[in-house]
C-alpha cells in the first residue's frame, strides 16, 4: 500500500533504470567579497572507493556566473582527486577560494533549520539490468522531491487523524552529545527531508490503521512488529544518514554511536528499492529476530516499567537479577530513545498502551549523570547524583534476590575509578563479590 501511495515521488528512470540512493549536501552562500556562489558542504568528492571501483565527483567553478557545476568521474587516479570544501566545519568557496568561518556557516544552516529541506542534490545512485550506475540528478529527481515538499504540507495542514503528523517534539542541545541543534535542527522531525518525512509518516499510519484477519498471530502483534520496523526505517532515513563509499550503502543515524553531529553530506534512500537503508531490510530484521525466537522455548512473562530506586517486586521474590546499567555519562539513554519514541508514539497513538502516554521518554528517574551535557535541564544531575542512586538501585536489588540468589551486573566504564564506585555501591548493597569475567560484547566493526 505504501508503494503505491508513494510511487510518484521516487520515479524511475526514463530508460527503465531505478534509483536506490540520492546523495545530498546542504549548502550555504559564500561570504566571500563580491562572490555569493552557493557552495555545496563537501567533506569528501569520493562517491565509491571499493577494489578496483572507483568514482569520485568533480567540481568545475564558473566565476562568471558565480556557480558552482559538478561531474561524475570514474576510475580516477589518486593524484588527481581534490578535496572537498568542508575542513573541520569551515567551508572553502571553489570559485573564489573565500573560506567561511565555521561560526557563519552555523549561522546561515540555522536559519535554514539545518538546511536538509533546501540541500542540492549531487548524484544519483542508479540499477539498471542488475548494475550500480551513478548519475547527476534529472529534471524529475527535483520535480518529485517538489511533489512531496507540497503533499507534506498539505497533510500536516489537513485537520483530524486520517494522517500521522511529523514529528514536533523539541529535540535538546547537549553539549558533545547533539550537536544538531547547533546548525538548526531543533525538533525530531527536522532531521528528516519533507521526502522523508512523506514516506515514514506514511508507513506509520498504514501500521497504526491495519486492520486484517489472522488466525495465527493478532493484528496487535502484527501492529507492534511493523512499528518496531518503522523505527528501523527511520534510523536508515534521516539527513544525518551518510554515504559509506568503502562499501556503498547507507549508513545509519546513529553509526557515530551515542551522538547526534551534524553530518553536510547525507544519503537518502529509495524505500522500495533494492538498496541499502529499504523497506525490505527494514523487516527482514524484524522477521529474523522472530524466527530465532521461534525455534528456542520460552515461557510467557510478566513486562513492567519501574524505577530501579522503588521496585513493585517484594522481598526475597526473584533467584536472579541482570542488569546493565548506565555508567556514568557514557551516554544519555532516555533523550537518545526520543529518536525512536516520537515513531513508536505515533503508529500506537490508537492504542491504549500506557507505554506512549508521555509525549517524550519520561527521564525524572534515570539514574545517570547529565549535567555536564545539559546543565539547563539536568543540573542536579551529577556524579554525586549518580552515585548516591546507583547505590539505592543495589540495595532495591539486594532486597528483591533471595539470600542464596545470585546478581548479574554488566559494567564497562572506562575509568578505574567508575569500577571501584559500583564495586563500593554493590558491597554497601550487602551483595557478596564472587566472580568477575571480561566479555566481547559488541560486533567485531566496534
Amino acid at each position: 500500500e505504501a508503494e503505491k501511495e508513494l510511487a510518484d515521488y521516487y520515479p524511475k528512470d526514463p530508460d527503465g533504470g531505478t534509483p536506490i540512493t540520492y546523495l545530498w549536501t546542504r549548502t550555504i552562500i559564500c561570504e566571500g567579497p563580491s562572490c555569493g556562489a552557493e557552495v555545496p558542504l563537501i567533506p569528501s568528492l569520493w562517491l565509491a572507493k571499493k577494489g578496483n571501483r572507483s568514482v569520485v565527483l568533480k567540481l568545475l567553478p564558473d566565476s562568471k556566473s558565480k556557480q558552482i557545476h559538478i561531474q561524475i568521474s570514474e576510475n580516477a587516479k589518486l593524484k588527481d582527486i581534490e578535496e572537498g570544501t568542508v575542513k573541520r566545519g569551515t567551508v572553502t568557496c571553489p570559485v573564489c577560494s573565500f573560506t567561511t568561518p565555521v561560526t557563519s556557516v552555523r549561522k546561515q544552516l540555522k536559519k535554514k533549520f539545518g538546511g536538509a529541506n533546501d540541500a542540492r542534490l549531487l548524484a544519483v545512485v542508479v540499477e539498471r539490468n542488475g548494475k550500480r550506475f551513478y548519475r547527476l540528478p534529472l529534471t524529475s529527481d527535483l520535480e518529485a522531491v517538489k511533489r512531496a515538499s507540497k503533499e507534506i504540507l498539505r497533510r500536516e495542514n489537513t485537520n483530524g487523524d486520517s494522517y500521522v503528523k511529523c514529528p514536533d517534539e523539541i529535540l535538546p542541545l547537549m553539549s558533545g552529545v547533539f550537536n544538531v541543534p547547533i546548525y538548526g535542527h531543533d525538533t525530531w522531525g527536522s532531521l528528516f527531508t519533507s521526502r522523508q518525512l512523506l514516506m515514514l509518516t506514511t508507513l506509520s499510519r498504514l501500521a497504526r490503521d491495519l486492520d486484517c484477519k489472522s488466525e495465527s498471530v493478532p493484528v496487535d502483534i502484527l501492529k507492534s512488529l511493523l512499528a518496531l520496523a518503522v523505527d528501523r526505517q527511520a534510523d536508515y532515513a534521516s539527513s544525518i544518514c551518510t554515504w559509506v563509499t568503502s562499501g556503498e550503502f547507507i549508513g545509519h543515524t546513529f553509526a557515530q554511536g551515542q551522538s547526534l553531529p551534524i553530518k553536510f553530506d547525507f544519503a537518502e534512500g529509495a524505500p522500495f528499492s533494492n538498496g541499502a537503508g529499504n523497506w525490505d531490510g527494514a523487516i527482514d530484521w524484524i522477521s529474523r529476530v522472530c524466527e530465532s525466537c521461534a525455534s528456542a522455548s520460552y515461557h510467557a512473562g510478566t513486562v513492567v516499567s519501574a524505577t530501579a530506586t522503588n521496585h513493585p517486586l517484594s522481598n526475597d521474590s526473584a533467584a536472579l537479577m541482570v542488569t546493565d546499567p548506565p555508567y556514568y555519562n557514557a551516554v544519555p539513554y532516555a533523550d537518545l530513545s526520543d529518536f525512536f519514541y516520537v515513531w513508536l508514539r505515533r503508529t500506537f497513538s490508537r492504542s491504549k498502551n500506557e507505554l506512549f502516554s508521555s509525549k517524550l521518554v519520561p527521564k525524572d528517574d534515570e539514574i545517570c549523570e547529565m549535567a555536564g551535557w545539559d546543565s539547563e535541564r539536568y543540573s542536579h544531575k551529577d556524579k554525586a547524583f549518580f552515585e548516591l542512586n546507583m547505590a539505592r538501585a543495589m540495595e532495591e536489588g539486594r532486597r528483591i534476590v533471595e539470600p542464596s540468589g545470585v546478581g548479574v551486573i554488566v559494567f564497562a566504564h572506562k575509568s578505574t575509578s567508575g569500577w571501584e564506585a559500583q564495586l563500593q555501591a554493590l558491597i554497601d548493597a550487602g551483595w557478596i563479590v564472587t566472580a568477575s569475567w571480561p566479555i566481547d560484547s559488541e560486533m567485531v566493526a566496534r
